[in-house]
């Protein structure tokens, strides 16, 4: 007695844990609050500089309008800046982004901590009823936190790195460029003392062209902060194909260096070509092998300037390149269009794919795509000539042995007529006079 009410006991405070569950667990689940980066480390801070981070704060639901109270505290909380107290989540939305700012004025060298708590208040959660629309209040308690660490320093830092370096092709008349990303890693403004560019051609390396930028041509770049340059070269490249070589110096150093940059200097016009296929069909989409299929491609100059034009249709089959047909090349005028006509006889049955598109200039137009489905000439095929053929003997006995079969039929009746006519004559009386 006593162990069953054991077990009733146990198996009741079982169910009330797992009901407790289901109703605080989907609660907590969404009430989560995050913050990326939780944590944030600068070294090597300059007293009087200041410098902007940014975290965002995150939500576990995008329901009614969340407001996270902002707080600072510990050693380095006295030289942070928050332009706000808040920060507000629409509804809508999961996450919204804090700005803040570290400006150390007077501070000792050495590290320093501080962190950033985010504590979320009331929220409104706005439902929409049968009757129109509730807004109600919850009073919330949760919160995430972000540690915020920097180390101060009385000396003049200056750290840089290139991320990465690219070039452009262009056209005659147009300068080339160069294009870099710039990160400041010091605690003082700084650019590169220097870039040396070397431009051999692509056929003969021997021709090189060198093109030095100096400090004075460019902008700097604040601590902490990333900047991207787009820097126009002074020297007018002539037409070609080239590899360029980039070097960026500090001070007499060579900090980094990028290689083998391809840049294609193309005849005046050639950027401003622009080119859309207007249609690509056939003239059917189911054929016979040997049967001609007719492509027509309809395209259109939308560029600024008159265009050469070539339409190319890559045949497929099964995965694999049957054929490359190639038109005329014709000019096409701005804002005309011109139509391409392509042909082709499969040699075999199966499913044909015709990859069209239209080259011009540097550039090619999207690819369209039409579908053929070539099948087996039935009138040509011998099995079905047997087929036919034999159904044609079998008919053609079934006819004959029910035309002798009538005819046998029509010449007993004839027979059996005139039997019995005979008969009757026999049979009649004679009449005297």
């Amino acid at each position: 007695m006593h162990r069953s009410l054991l077990h009733c006991y146990v198996r009741l405070a079982s169910l009330v844990i797992f009901t407790l569950s289901l109703l605080v667990w989907p609660v907590a689940a969404a009430q989560a609050t995050g913050v990326s980066p939780g944590i944030i480390e600068l070294n090597d801070l300059a007293n009087g500089l200041k410098i902007e981070k940014s975290i965002q704060v995150s939500r576990g639901d995008d329901t009614g309008v969340a407001v996270f109270q902002v707080t600072a505290a510990g050693e380095g909380a006295r030289y942070l800046e928050l332009p706000t107290a808040s920060i507000t989540i629409p509804h809508g939305e999961r996450s919204g982004i804090f700005s803040f700012f570290i400006h150390p004025q007077n501070a000792p060298n050495g590290t320093l901590e501080a962190t950033l708590t985010f504590i979320k208040g009331v929220t409104t959660e706005t439902q929409a009823g049968v009757a129109g629309t509730i807004t109600t209040a919850l009073s919330v308690q949760e919160g995430a936190v972000a540690k915020i660490k920097f180390s101060i320093t009385d000396k003049q830092i200056k750290q840089f790195l290139i991320v990465k370096a690219q070039t452009e092709q262009t056209e005659v008349g147009q300068k080339a460029i160069l294009n870099f990303i710039f990160r400041n890693e010091g605690n003082v403004d700084a650019k590169p003392d220097k870039i040396v560019l070397s431009i051999s051609e692509e056929t003969d390396p021997s021709r090189v062209i060198i093109i030095e930028l100096k400090a004075e041509d460019l902008p700097f770049v604040s601590p902490s902060k990333e900047q991207e340059f787009v820097i126009p070269l002074p020297q007018e490249i002539p037409q070609g194909k080239y590899f360029m070589k980039a070097e960026f110096y500090r001070g007499d150093d060579i900090i980094f260096t990028q290689d083998k940059m391809r840049l294609v200097v193309h005849p005046a016009g050639t950027l401003a070509q622009k080119l859309s296929t207007v249609s690509f069909t056939t003239n059917q989409v189911v054929a016979l092998p040997g049967e001609l299929i007719k492509l027509d491609a309809v395209v259109k100059n939308i560029g600024s300037v008159i265009t050469k034009v070539i339409w190319f249709t890559e045949v497929k089959k099964d995965g694999k390149t049957l054929d490359l047909l190639r038109s005329d090349e014709k000019l096409v005028p701005m804002n005309q269009e011109a139509k391409f006509t392509l042909t082709f006889r499969p040699p075999a049955k199966g499913t044909h794919n015709f990859d069209g598109y239209a080259s011009y200039g540097i550039s090619e137009t999207e690819r369209h795509t039409i579908t053929v489905t070539v099948g087996q000439n039935n009138l040509l095929s011998g099995s079905v000539w047997y087929s036919v053929g034999g159904i044609v003997v079998v008919l053609s006995l079934a006819g004959l042995g029910l035309l002798l079969w009538r005819q046998k039929k029509l010449s007993h009746r004839k027979k059996i007529t005139k039997y019995f006519a005979k008969r009757s004559g026999a049979r009649r009386p004679v009449h005297k006079k």
